[in-house]
């Protein structure tokens, strides 16, 4: 296939069929394997039945808006008695959580969703399945709330009211479907609204008295803990049923919320630092708490890392947070080998109430704070064009910070994080020594003009990336030629004093220039190793290959760290960057 160089038309079906092309199937038979086809050749990111089970509606990615990270998408709908499609809407949808999005009306005759995109209106619409219409029902919130990223408009059971969240301020709307009607539901001082419970498949909201209440998930950005509240829909009075600090989730609980709401059992998962995530159930009458599931009783055996919040002042004057999680057995005055996990943009403060940070086993912390080491997870806020002037202001603090409390012996630090931490990696130990061992997983290029310029499967995949997004050069390499040189950690390579152990899939795209990084170390001497997993792409997933990745982590870290058991008191150096 010839690639195309106009730059006003989405960019790259070809690549993304690669990634989704499908044939949507009805039903297949499990002994002759005939497969019944719906549609053929679609690229679903969501689909759903209608309540009366005669349409299926599906999220089809059309491609990618040039200079952007923005995927576009079609909302259609496919009529199994007559057996065809049409399309209802065109979208730019935020692609994280895209499952989320779109909701049925009561009684299938009606679409909702929420365009969320960078480069959409910021708006939620209803579409009427019967003559096509589209109305924005979203016109009487004022401008500064309309970030309907948190999820899908969640209707009442009688179809005529429509209710949004807004992530990023965390209010409660209720919109009436035919657009002359908008309220704030609720205000609990000092707390953000971050989640909804919801019934029957994420469509109606979860009330066990006929929909006079419902009840949302609250979340302190102070505390960083999570509520569950009553609110009485009609005058906006709350209650407050259940707070901790643990991160809750009770959206994602709908199937099981929808069987039990003539109980009034409010179904929710719950996780903390030292907890996985099980599902648990509160009577709200009762406020009786029932844990309903032990998915890792393995865990029970081990003694848990704890978390706790530190605070500290950036090189740039901003006031900055993380979450430090020590070793369950830690003993006050000793001093800690201290592994950093730096992800820049990420607000490590946010997630000190999530297991394993909320990174998954190939990551977890506690695998750290199981064996005598603490972990540092810092905010780190990225301003255009200075990630790495970013990270150095933010992180070196931070760790100086946990010397300072008396935590971490200074002489025993190591860095370490995935993808674009693994970027992150590569550039602190450009930029210091405090570091005496670092683990770049699976990092994205270090070298930004041959990042920008990747070229894979007929699209120019990290032009976007650089350009509006995670990359944050907010322009071309010819725009800001010096800045993408400054935040480029692989001409600074010869700077390295950190012994560094590289990671990464085979078939991983992203990370394909790790081995130029290796090689580079290589010939200006520095110590450095080079580890490539077959059959694995950006996170490892083959157990085998998570365990063996473990052990070669903790056995580097403990070559240039020392033994893993804490420290005795040392005197209260700071580091310094370079």
């Amino acid at each position: 296939m010839a690639a195309s160089g106009k730059s006003d038309e989405l960019e790259a079906v070809a690549f993304f069929d690669s990634l989704y092309l499908s044939d949507l199937a009805r039903r297949v038979d499990v002994e002759t394997g005939k497969v019944v086809r719906l549609l053929p050749r679609v690229r679903p990111m969501w689909c759903a039945y209608s309540p009366d089970g005669t349409n299926i509606a599906i999220l089809n990615v059309e491609g990618m808006v040039p200079h952007t990270q923005q995927l576009a998408y079609t909302l259609r709908v496919y009529n199994l008695h007559q057996q065809s499609s049409r399309t209802l809407a065109k979208g730019f949808f935020d692609a994280n959580n895209l499952t989320t999005r779109i909701s049925w009306s009561p009684d299938g005759t009606k679409l909702a969703y929420s365009d969320t995109g960078k480069t959409a209106e910021r708006a939620c619409y209803v579409i009427d399945l019967g003559n096509g219409n589209k109305v924005r029902v979203s016109n009487q919130i004022p401008a500064t709330s309309l970030d309907f990223s948190w999820g899908p408009p969640i209707w009442d059971k009688t179809g005529k009211w429509l209710y949004l969240l807004t992530s990023a301020s965390g209010r409660l709307w209720e919109v009436s479907v035919g657009n002359q009607v908008a309220r704030e539901v609720v205000t609990i001082p000092g707390l953000a609204i971050k989640d909804m419970a919801v019934a029957e498949a994420e469509g109606i909201y979860w009330s066990p008295d006929e929909g006079k209440t419902l009840y949302v998930r609250t979340h302190d950005g102070s505390s960083k803990k999570d509520g569950l509240y009553s609110v009485h829909v009609q005058t906006g009075a709350w209650e407050k049923l259940y707070e901790g600090d643990e991160s809750i989730g009770i959206r994602e609980m709908g199937a099981l919320a929808g069987l039990s709401q003539k109980s009034g059992m409010l179904i929710f998962s719950s996780e903390s630092a030292a907890r996985p995530s099980d599902v648990w159930a509160l009577n709200v009458q009762t406020r009786k708490l029932t844990q309903l599931s032990n998915l890792n009783p393995q865990y029970s055996s081990a003694t848990m890392g704890s978390a706790r919040p530190i605070e500290w002042t950036s090189l740039l004057g901003e006031h900055l947070r993380g979450t430090l999680l020590l070793p369950g057995d830690y003993r006050s005055g000793e001093r800690c080998p201290l592994v950093v996990w730096v992800y820049g943009g990420e607000m490590g403060s946010d997630r000190g109430n999530k297991f394993g940070f909320g990174w998954g086993s190939a990551f977890n912390p506690q695998m750290w704070a199981t064996r005598g080491y603490a972990v540092l997870y810092p905010d780190v806020p990225l301003h255009p064009g200075t990630p790495v002037d970013d990270l150095v202001s933010a992180v070196i603090p931070g760790v100086n910070k946990t010397v300072e409390l008396g935590f971490v012996d200074p002489e025993r630090l190591a860095v370490m994080c995935q993808s674009f931490g693994g970027y992150n990696t590569v550039a602190l130990i450009t930029r210091t020594s405090i570091f005496k061992a670092a683990v770049a997983m699976s990092a994205a290029p270090t070298d930004l003009f041959q990042g920008y310029t990747c070229f894979e499967g007929g699209l120019a995949g990290c032009v976007g990336y650089y350009e509006e997004g995670q990359g944050g050069m907010r322009g071309t390499p010819w725009d800001f030629k010096e800045r993408y040189i400054a935040n480029s950690p692989f001409f600074f390579l010869e700077r390295v004093k950190t012994p560094l152990l590289i990671e990464r899939g085979m078939t991983d795209k992203i990370s394909k220039d790790n081995g130029n990084v290796f090689n580079a170390l290589r010939s200006l001497g520095k110590e450095v190793e080079f580890l490539e997993y077959e059959h694995e792409d950006h996170v490892l997933q083959q157990p085998v290959n998570v365990i063996d990745f473990w052990n070669r982590r903790i056995a580097w870290l403990e070559r240039y760290l020392g033994p893993s058991h804490t420290a005795p008191q040392t005197s209260s150096n700071t580091a310094q960057a370079e």
